[in-house]
């Protein structure tokens, strides 16, 4: 029988303890299901001690920036948990990434090389040459033993890229604690164990896959169930065979399900609850279709969950994100950081109890993080309201991003490297409502060839940047909308879209699809 779970003070959550002990607790017990593989917590401490080995003979060591650029696939992971072993830093780049937005990446991260699958290698090559890129399996050293390094829970683990706002993205330094303290609120905020199993089909460079779905699962003693990407037409089908008790996915996952043909196969399923974030506006009568409870929080790469609704709850308060989760104080403050009153919006800023639970910098960028860190609190830049029974409900984000299909998009990002082209003078990005839900992307250029068209926008976008940031609507003006300082006026641009966008030129209505 597998020994009880253990409970880890702030002070030992690193990887290297973490999954060790797991090792030792349960080595047989399955960890990540692949395909027709089955690979234990032995297998993934064995594994990763050899890539760590590799790492090693490569030069990496205490403080190495090593970029990972790779689909879903168990090695992934083996490389995530080596570089933390090593106390490297792994910093997951997302494989839609190409071009001038990889570049960025690669640099602004200082990675000195990066970890790839064969399908990605010409692509990181090419916007990065003469960086070192290693496949895993090249990594694989004899030496299966635990690498002998010093590695505390404070030291940093991971730079996970979030949206920019007014800026590019930016690189969220996450110490060891960090997302270790996620899997262990995740675990016991919902009553998880080892005979759970979690149904992974979001890509493992987000922090959704790896934090809160595998993290969670070694925190529980379970194991996940991971699959290279969603797919609507198996998505039920793998749930049942994998025997799945929790899925963790985005609205756009369960606004694509909603709109397929009820099913056996949906309502004959052995899950326990899903994790939806945000949850449906439907979500009644989905939980009722399913047959499953639904989880959601309120949460961001720089934190850990800070407030957390389940199944039965808050049913009467349709945009609540939940009551507050243990482990930190939250406030509501208004522009002047002065805490707001119930039921009036205002910033919602954080500050948690125990140190290096939550993220430490901005990578490189010492001004965004004192600004995110003024008055002793962290800001998240979203703006929401506590009501009189303690229940968080978002309203808005004060970021200038898009958020589409689950991914935060920079505007500031689609508009560098559009305006990189000589034939627009100016360009702007804004959200516009989706039927799928949160967001599409609505450009407006000004153009300073006049014989640019709205297909050559989408080409040069598609060619230069990650899928989902490719515009949908497109729109030409004479010029942009200004403040009194000649900034482009934003708020402006956002309501024009608001009114027009679909009067503009629509991508998807002209059948122009953009590969992944």
């Amino acid at each position: 029988m597998s020994a009880p779970l253990r409970d880890y003070p702030v002070a030992e959550r690193t990887i290297a303890r973490i999954l060790g002990d797991a090792a030792v607790d349960r080595p047989d017990d399955p960890f990540v299901l692949w395909e027709d593989e089955t690979y234990t917590f032995a297998d993934a401490e064995r594994l990763s001690n050899r890539i760590a080995h590799g790492l090693a003979a490569r030069g990496v060591g205490k403080g190495t920036h090593v970029a990972i650029v790779m689909h879903n696939h168990p090695s992934f992971l083996w490389v995530v948990f080596a570089l933390g072993k090593l106390g490297a830093v792994g910093v997951p780049i997302s494989t839609h990434a190409k071009g001038e937005l990889l570049r960025y990446y690669l640099d602004d991260s200082d990675s000195v090389a990066a970890v790839v699958d064969e399908r990605l290698r010409e692509t990181v090559a090419a916007a990065a040459p003469g960086l070192p890129l290693w496949h895993p399996d090249e990594l694989l050293a004899d030496d299966d033993s635990a690498p002998a390094a010093d590695v505390r829970f404070r030291d940093p683990w991971l730079i996970m890229y979030t949206s920019g706002t007014t800026g590019p993205s930016k690189g969220v330094v996450c110490p060891h604690a960090h997302p270790q303290t996620v899997g262990y609120r995740m675990r016991d905020r919902f009553g998880l164990g080892p005979d759970d199993r979690i149904f992974v089909c979001l890509p493992l460079f987000h922090g959704n896959a790896l934090w809160y779905a595998t993290l969670t699962a070694l925190w529980c003693g379970g194991s996940i169930a991971l699959v290279e990407r969603f797919s609507a037409s198996r998505f039920w089908a793998d749930v049942k065979r994998y025997r799945c008790t929790m899925v963790n996915a985005i609205m756009a996952v369960a606004t694509v399900l909603e709109k397929m043909e009820p099913s056996d196969d949906e309502r004959d399923n052995p899950l326990r609850f899903m994790f939806i974030v945000p949850l449906p506006q439907e979500r009644a009568r989905l939980e009722e279709r399913w047959g499953v409870g639904m989880w959601c929080n309120f949460a961001m790469t720089e934190l850990f969950p800070v407030t957390v609704v389940g199944p039965g709850e808050g049913l009467d308060k349709p945009t609540t994100s939940g009551t507050l989760a243990p482990g930190f104080d939250l406030a509501i403050l208004d522009d002047d950081d002065l805490e707001c009153p119930p039921g009036v919006p205002g910033e919602i800023c954080v500050r948690p109890h125990d140190p290096w639970t939550i993220f430490t910098e901005y990578y490189g960028k010492p001004e965004a993080t004192t600004d995110a860190f003024r008055n002793l609190w962290f800001h998240t830049g979203d703006r929401a309201y506590l009501d009189e029974d303690g229940h968080l409900h978002f309203v808005d984000r004060k970021k200038d991003a898009i958020r589409r299909r689950g991914e935060n998009i920079s505007a500031h990002e689609i508009e560098a490297i559009l305006g990189k082209d000589p034939r627009i003078r100016e360009v702007a990005a804004v959200p516009v409502p989706s039927e799928l839900g949160e967001d599409d992307v609505c450009v407006y250029v000004v153009r300073a060839d006049e014989s640019l068209d709205a297909r050559t926008v989408i080409e040069l976008a598609a060619a230069n940047m990650a899928y989902y940031m490719v515009p949908r609507y497109v729109g030409f003006l004479d010029e942009l909308p200004k403040t009194a300082t000649h900034k482009i006026a934003k708020y402006q641009v956002r309501e024009r879209a608001q009114g027009e966008y679909r009067t503009l030129f629509d991508r998807e209505a002209e059948g122009i699809e953009v590969r992944r």
